[in-house]
């Protein structure tokens, strides 16, 4: 069973109609409040998936066709229910959506979803469909931070949506605390910084981050009113709720800079004694330790306990009274060094694929010149007869050398994987060209007026038959 694009359609249009609402200057009166149950289970249900661990990007195409339109549906429904609600909060704030960053956020995320689910529609189709520039003009008319955002997992985006409709709805729907909230994100942060002290605790990254939205979360911390202050302040600061939420960014931001290292790392291994990677990694083990203090704060459960806050305050205390955006400028710099690295890598596939390109264009051209002289040293013939096959050939010579030089151009303009891809498909040409070498010299003892026998033996039978009544040569018929 095969998706049917037109349903899928269908539902990127929904979505994408939603998230237009969002740039109209007069809102429509809202619909009557639903219950928080609602998007609650679509959360519930979407985050639960094994699959929600996948990049967005991947998770439609991995699914069966059935499966498939049920998570794209729940992606639409989850969208309009979003937009309704933030629509009814704009009634009070017109400024939300961009006053609140976890808000934003969610609009961001939604719009991933939307993009998505068009370009999964998008590519079901056959070529000069008639709905590909409505669906590429919808792609298009969404904000970067959709394509940004499509490398991020299923689960991270449900993450930032729920924040998004507890921002929006002042209601409660992961079911959590805020205290347990920065408990968890702390815990979180806290396995990050580990992983991230040593070459042998990082494995493999789960998937390619994108460098922009990285800066872009970096971008926003450092603009948040406090970044300027120390990190205590940061702790002692503001309600629980938007504690909560810096704390979600900020494990956000440190789990998109670990997988970048990761990536690196497993290039060289040595990135991790760069000294900027070094002062990226301690400036999260600083957040993972404030968000520690802030969770704890928010839930001593006694006096022993908030004794033993302030005795780890004590010994953190020169972090803690180092300037917030200090430390985010330390995970900037490390950001850099590994993109970097990262960069250097892509470079060299591609020059490396460019010289192969050029060495082969260098040869044949050297062949075709030898071709020449010979032909010029031998003669003979007729002058019109030997001067017009000379003339072809070295058309047929310039032509080949000019479509290779060309191909040198080409494969610069080429990205890691794509470079892999030509590789792996001349790899497989070339078996096929000596597998078809092989068959047409086995064949070519065959005779078009052989005749078939009655037991109906297979052609390579009968080759293997032919060989053997011939017999070595010279000596006659073999018995």
């Amino acid at each position: 069973m095969e998706n049917d694009p037109a349903q899928f359609i269908a539902i990127a249009q929904d979505m994408e109609s939603a998230m237009r609402q969002l740039e109209l200057a007069d809102i429509e009166e809202p619909a009557p409040q639903e219950s928080p149950d609602e998007e609650r289970k679509i959360l519930r249900w979407l985050g639960n998936l094994p699959s929600a661990t996948m990049p967005l990007e991947d998770w439609l195409e991995a699914a069966p066709p059935p499966e498939a339109l049920a998570r794209a549906t729940s992606l639409s429904q989850l969208i309009q229910l979003f937009i309704r609600k933030l629509k009814r909060a704009r009634k009070k704030n017109p400024k939300i959506l961009h006053e609140d960053a976890a808000i934003e956020d969610a609009a961001h995320a939604a719009a991933a979803m939307t993009q998505a689910v068009a370009e999964h529609a998008l590519f079901a189709l056959p070529d000069n469909h008639p709905r590909i520039k409505s669906l590429e003009a919808s792609i298009a008319g969404l904000p970067p931070q959709a394509e940004m955002r499509q490398s991020q997992s299923v689960k991270r985006l449900v993450e930032t949506l729920e924040t998004g409709f507890e921002r929006v709805s002042g209601k409660n729907i992961s079911g959590k605390s805020p205290p347990e909230k920065l408990a968890e994100m702390s815990r979180r942060i806290e396995v990050t910084a580990r992983k991230l002290r040593s070459i042998d605790s990082l494995e493999p990254p789960a998937r390619e981050e994108s460098v922009e939205l990285a800066r872009e979360i970096l971008r926003r911390l450092k603009n948040l009113g406090f970044s300027d202050k120390p990190v205590k302040e940061m702790i002692d600061a503001g309600r629980p709720e938007d504690k909560a939420a810096l704390a979600q960014k900020i494990e956000e931001m440190a789990d998109m800079y670990k997988n970048l290292v990761q990536e690196a790392a497993q290039i060289n291994p040595n990135i991790l004694q760069d000294k900027r990677i070094k002062d990226a990694s301690d400036a999260v083990s600083t957040f993972s330790h404030a968000v520690q203090l802030m969770a704890a704060k928010e839930m001593p459960t006694s006096a022993a306990a908030t004794q033993q806050i302030s005795a780890a305050e004590g010994k953190q205390l020169d972090d803690l009274h180092q300037r917030m955006a200090e430390r985010l400028e330390s995970i900037e710099r490390g950001l850099n060094a590994a993109k970097e690295l990262l960069d250097q890598q892509q470079e060299q596939q591609q020059d490396d694929l460019a010289q192969e390109a050029a060495e082969a264009a260098a040869q044949h051209a050297d062949h075709a010149h030898r071709r020449k002289k010979k032909r010029k040293k031998r003669g003979g013939g007729s002058a019109t007869g030997a001067g017009k096959k000379q003339a072809k050939h070295i058309a047929t010579s310039d032509a080949k050398v000019a479509k290779e030089s060309a191909m040198v151009h080409l494969v610069h303009g080429l990205n890691a994987e794509a470079l892999a891809a030509v590789k792996q498909l001349g790899g497989s040409l070339l078996g096929i060209s000596n597998q078809a070498k092989e068959i047409g010299a086995s064949l070519a003892n065959v005779s078009s007026t052989d005749k078939i026998a009655p037991d109906d033996k297979t052609v390579s039978q009968r080759v293997i038959e032919t060989e053997l009544q011939k017999g070595p040569r010279n000596q006659g018929p073999g018995v």
